[in-house]
């Protein structure tokens, strides 16, 4: 996915892009919204939801899709996977973000050309509720204007979360909600230690949250 990322960012391939967002986008909100209501009012509310998320995009748009995003992404995956493969997959995705942000930085590359596409896949936590979603761009794609929001990538979201819900298959729903304390805390301490408009890798804190979480749920 990241390789196919950098073909449509070497060429500026935003309309594929927005095709290929879209289409994840409908799926996993189709998944999501099923667990609650018919699969065709699902299928109807992904649509235009997605449609929303591309063409209308707001902060309340942006952020209440990306919530159901990746509970979309959790009903799909957290069936096939055990406990021993969610952490050897936090630690690969762990080690992998932090080159990817420190040393090579191509996902610094990836995150500025989602922003500049305006359909960036995580959430949005704007500085000041007046700040447009997106910082705006000039030509040859210098930015304008300051970041307006901080960023929390989706792929921050989904593992955490996936790893939660292995763990809930083993010890049940209430136990497991200390896994989501932990990671949340771990992602305070990156908030309030993070300096505005740099980049953080934020999966090895989130993999340790999730692993004092899972400690503690064992000592429950």
């Amino acid at each position: 996915g990241t390789a196919l990322l950098f073909v449509l960012v070497k060429f500026h391939k935003i309309n594929l892009w927005k095709a290929w967002f879209f289409l994840s986008v409908f799926v996993c909100l189709t998944f999501a919204f099923g667990a609650f209501v018919g699969d065709i009012i699902a299928a109807g509310a992904a649509l235009v939801f997605a449609l929303l998320k591309i063409y209308r995009p707001n902060v309340v748009v942006h952020n209440f899709t990306e919530l159901f995003l990746y509970g979309g992404l959790a009903a799909i995956f957290v069936p096939i996977l055990n406990l021993p493969a969610i952490v050897i997959l936090l630690v690969m995705i762990s080690v992998y973000d932090a080159f990817a942000v420190w040393k090579s930085k191509h996902m610094i590359t990836l995150a500025k050309f989602q922003t500049k596409a305006k359909m960036f896949a995580g959430l949005s936590i704007p500085y000041a509720l007046n700040k447009p979603l997106f910082p705006e761009f000039g030509a040859g794609g210098k930015r304008k204007s300051q970041p307006t929001a901080a960023i929390l990538g989706g792929g921050d979201i989904a593992f955490p979360l996936l790893f939660a819900g292995v763990v809930m298959k083993q010890v049940g729903f209430l136990e497991s909600l200390v896994v989501p304390l932990f990671a949340s805390l771990a992602l305070l301490v990156l908030l309030i230690y993070g300096r505005k408009g740099k980049f953080y890798p934020a999966m090895p804190f989130f993999s340790i949250g999730c692993a004092l979480g899972y400690a503690a749920v064992l000592l429950i």
